[in-house]
């Protein structure tokens, strides 16, 4: 029976957001301490059987840890640390292309990340167009939070200010629900 328990806390595990998975192994080995620990070492550390996602989970984060800037640097890497983030194992042998959903709370993800390692949250043009042309693919004309480093000039025109107001419903929906896992 504790066998079965102990399994089904591994697999929830994988599916806490990135933040708290970060801020739980600061806390209970020091900050930055885990970054060089091979995952054998994590797994015996915790008492936890890591499936795939939690493995990719604690590879973006020594990524983050290592490279702070290579989310908004390397649009590649950020679209396969988006995946991650929102609790998919990465295909690398495709190119992701995430919702708006998905981009919104990796990009609050990393901003919690970087505000725990005193970084701050900048933007630079080629994450920005990025950005931009996903949310063109979703018909959005008003940068929204998020997304508010997006000039409007690089949206879509033509959404009504109901659809960005479901827009900004569907993002702070899905942002708790992800939260709450």
């Amino acid at each position: 029976m504790s066998e079965l328990l102990l399994k089904q806390a591994d697999a929830s595990m994988g599916q806490a957001p990135i933040s708290h998975i970060k801020v739980n192994l600061d806390r209970l080995f020091g900050k930055g301490v885990w970054i060089d620990w091979e995952p054998e070492t994590l797994s015996i550390e915790l008492g936890l059987i890591m499936d795939d996602l939690l493995l990719e989970k604690l590879t973006v984060l020594k990524i983050f840890e290592q490279e702070p800037d290579l989310f908004f640097d390397d649009v590649t890497f950020m679209l396969h640390a988006t995946e991650v983030i929102n609790n998919h194992v990465a295909d690398f042998e495709t190119v992701p292309m995430p919702t708006s959903l998905e981009l919104a709370f990796a990009i609050s993800e990393v901003k919690k990340i970087r505000q725990a390692n005193d970084l701050p949250v900048t933007f630079p043009l080629s994450f920005t167009a990025a950005i931009a042309y996903l949310l063109r693919q979703e018909g959005y004309s008003k940068p929204i939070e998020p997304f508010d480093f997006v000039p409007e000039a690089m949206l879509e025109h033509g959404q009504t200010p109901a659809d960005t107001e479901a827009k900004k419903k569907a993002i702070e929906t899905y942002i708790e629900h992800m939260e709450s896992l």
